[in-house]
């Protein structure tokens, strides 16, 4: 029999589906849970404490909570019980108030009207109803109007030719356009927007016409003797024999990664999504990343994919998390991400973000082995 927790667990997962739902107009409710048989091997004590703890959650007089209908079942060996049919909730509030999201819904709904009310191009209004589950997942709490400003600011004056933090957005930080740089070219191109060239370069700034400074890339060939070097990004190019390449975030990592015949290792640096998007041979070799299993680990290989869908992770999987997370001599305490975007996580992957994520610890990737590293290559 589930147990409120079970509950929760299984209504919290389904809450980016019930968001997309509702804001599309589609019917919802009652959202139903399998609860599985009541055995009588149980035992008539434990039955009762099942059915005792799973009505203490439920709806009641000031309270929100699912709704649970019973009926009478004779078992073999005891008495007739009375024991639950059904569990469900009926109305968004009542499964809102159980999962503690009604505030975040609520300032979802502020955020996705005032995008509606600045965003000028369009169809943002038919968008933003279709894609409430990923502005839930990728736009922070109240940046709605700034999200409109963004859209507005680059629809009306396609290509600007400039810096990202030139454009003028009345009460917004100059940040916010580099920091929602995917999301923003995302919108353009799904409403058809001049601002959008899908010929134009390969990283959204080209696709929208904004200028990028000339960043370094670290690199490592990982051959026997070869040293750490550096070159502009509009310079790096793809070193010949060189087929698969390890985008590593910590340097530390970086700088012990095993050496391997054919392969590239690339210094992350936090901004592996940001700075390398743009090269395009990235897309013919065979790409890892690997990363902290933390929330911003699993945030930027997430980022990472929407430029390289062909991106694996590297000991960032279920098993890896299994084998490192569990043990408390590699977990440290993190910082929690505010509405992550893990839309591009493999289920895998997006186990250990999301627990990461609702707990508040992670593994380091320093921390990990260099032989358990060796012998993940070797057996791949």
């Amino acid at each position: 029999m589930l147990t409120p927790d079970d509950i929760r667990k299984q209504a919290i997962k389904r809450y980016p589906k019930v968001i997309d739902l509702h804001f599309r107009g589609e019917p919802i409710f009652p959202i139903e849970f399998r609860f599985g048989r009541v055995s009588a091997q149980e035992g008539l004590i434990a039955i009762n404490r099942e059915v005792q703890l799973l009505l203490s959650a439920a709806e009641g007089p000031g309270r929100s909570g699912y709704k649970v209908s019973m009926q009478a079942r004779k078992f073999r060996d005891l008495s007739e019980q009375t024991v639950p049919n059904r569990v469900w909730f009926d109305d968004l509030t009542s499964y809102l108030g159980f999962i503690g999201k009604i505030r975040e819904f609520l300032q979802l709904e502020k955020d996705i009207a005032a995008f509606g009310e600045t965003a000028c191009a369009d169809g943002i209004g038919e968008w933003a109803k279709r894609n409430a589950k990923t502005l839930l997942q990728r736009l922070s709490p109240e940046q709605g109007r700034a999200l409109g400003l963004a859209v507005s600011a680059l629809h009306t004056n396609p290509m600007p030719e400039c810096f990202a933090r030139e454009i003028p957005l009345a009460e917004v930080s100059g940040k916010f356009i580099e920091v929602n740089i995917h999301l923003i070219a995302r919108i353009l191109r799904e409403v058809g927007s001049p601002a959008f060239d899908k010929d134009r370069g390969i990283s959204p700034h080209e696709k929208l016409g904004l200028l990028t400074p000339n960043r370094l890339v670290r690199y490592r060939i990982l051959a026997v003797g070869e040293l750490d070097s550096g070159l502009a990004l509009d310079t790096f190019l793809r070193p010949q024999s060189v087929d698969r390449v390890f985008i590593v975030e910590n340097l530390r990592s970086y700088l012990t990664f095993p050496d391997l015949k054919c392969a590239l290792a690339i210094y992350g640096e936090g901004r592996a999504a940001e700075t390398l998007s743009g090269v395009g041979w990235l897309q013919k070799v065979e790409l890892h990343y690997w990363g902290d299993m933390d929330p911003h680990g699993y945030s930027i290989l997430s980022n990472l994919r929407k430029a390289f869908p062909h991106c694996q992770s590297f000991m960032m999987d279920q098993r890896a998390w299994d084998t490192y997370a569990t043990r408390p001599d590699f977990r440290y305490t993190c910082a929690k991400i505010g509405n992550p975007d893990y839309s591009e996580l493999s289920d895998s992957e997006q186990m250990g973000a999301l627990e990461s994520n609702s707990c508040g610890y992670g593994v380091e990737q320093e921390q990990i082995p260099l032989i358990s590293v060796r012998s993940m290559l070797d057996a791949e």
